[in-house]
């Protein structure tokens, strides 16, 4: 039956789709701005999505580490950074309600 049935096949054919290379960050902590920072420098555009008001997350909360280090003072170069780089729009005080498609066809609602 499979031989039978595999006469009325037909062939396949190459198909361009075209690809949405926006990229999508959910979550503007450290790790959040981080990713987006290395994706928008390598020449995509970035959409950075944060629930809260201002970016940072729970490092906002940090004042102290081991050692000489300044979690503030990077956060907030980190923030400035972000906030000024032309391939990442922020979007503050948002939330994801939706989305549709695939990997690389993703469509916002």
């Amino acid at each position: 039956m499979a031989v039978a049935k595999s006469r009325l096949l037909e062939p396949l054919y190459r198909q361009f789709v075209p690809i949405n290379q926006d990229c999508l960050v959910i979550g503007g902590g450290i790790a959040g701005m981080v990713a987006a920072k290395e994706v928008a420098n390598q020449g995509f555009l970035v959409h950075l999505v944060e629930k809260e008001e201002k970016l940072g997350g729970g490092a906002r909360k940090l004042h102290y580490l081991l050692g000489d280090e300044k979690p503030q003072e990077f956060m907030n170069d980190l923030i400035k950074s972000v906030g000024s780089h032309e391939k990442i729009r922020v979007h503050t005080g948002s939330n994801i309600e939706s989305f549709t498609g695939s990997i690389g066809k993703f469509r916002p609602l």
